[in-house]
């Protein structure tokens, strides 16, 4: 069985909701139509990627995905994109894994930092693979490993632009929103290779990191603690429940013991138990 972990940066969990009434996001939702949609999930603080990613992937020890059981089982594992190298050495040590860098463009940005106007446009953003580059990469690792995972920082970006020129993240027009909507496009690409390389032989799972945050640099708008910290979970596949809404309360480094708990054949003793449907794997 192939498990596919799709991260979509700073994606709060009203804005699913907006932007799927606005614009139409036809692949999320044919995920949580046929799927399991967690509405209760949380992250531990409105804190930003490296520290949310790290959480995604660790227990509630703040302990990575069991190596042992990882090199036991033979589980082979893939990053595609991985942002940060402040967790880069933790993955490193995982059994059958592999960190593909194409997040960030590091020769360009080597480049640009030799000159003063390529420093000063490197204070505000960093320099990016475009997504449809880092999707191609996504699509030709899947087929070859048990678990990969696929990261979108578009919506992330697309925040801080829109705290950058005074305006808020729903405003018409807004580039966050659009972000959104191209996540589900190429989530429709990562679909159709799961379609085709693993056919009902696959489980897909969405989260995001974090919420929106004002001192974050993501939005001019003053938000409630849960609007910052509640995020998307959906997952679909194989022995999962069908158009089941999950409404227990969870944290993002709930889902790495359910990820194992997949492979394992445990996963009702994780958050997925209601979401897994009976005889189910």
């Amino acid at each position: 069985m192939k498990i596919v972990l799709n991260l979509w940066d700073g994606v709060r969990y009203d804005a699913i909701f907006k932007v799927h009434e606005w614009m139409g996001l036809p692949n999320l939702f044919r995920i949580i139509n046929h799927g399991v949609l967690y509405t209760n999930i949380y992250t531990l603080e409105p804190a930003l990627t490296p520290q949310c990613v790290a959480r995604i992937m660790c227990n509630r020890q703040g302990k990575w995905i069991s190596q042992s059981l990882w090199e036991k089982m033979k589980i082979r594992s893939c990053f595609v994109g991985y942002p940060e190298d402040s967790v880069r050495g933790y993955l490193r040590r995982i059994p059958y894994c592999d960190l593909l860098d194409v997040v960030y463009n590091r020769k360009t940005e080597m480049r640009m930092k030799q000159s003063a106007a390529g420093r000063k446009v490197l204070e505000k953003h960093r320099i990016c693979f475009p997504d449809e580059f880092r999707m191609k990469v996504a699509c030709q690792m899947i087929p070859k490993y048990d678990f990969t995972f696929v990261y979108f920082p578009g919506p992330d970006s697309a925040a801080h632009d829109c705290r950058d020129r005074g305006r808020h993240i729903y405003h018409h027009g807004s580039p966050y929103v659009h972000a959104i909507k191209k996540c589900d496009r190429l989530l429709g690409r990562l679909l159709r290779t799961l379609d085709r390389c693993a056919p009902d032989d696959y489980i897909i799972l969405i989260v995001a990191d974090h919420g929106m945050s004002d001192g974050g640099r993501h939005s001019i708008g003053k938000w409630t603690d849960k609007e910052i910290m509640q995020v998307p979970l959906a997952l679909m596949g194989k022995g999962v429940r069908n158009n089941w809404y999950e409404q227990g309360v969870h944290h993002t480094y709930d889902i790495t013991s359910g990820i194992v708990g997949l492979f394992k054949g445990d996963a009702h003793r994780t958050l997925f138990k209601y979401a897994i449907d009976h005889g189910g794997r």
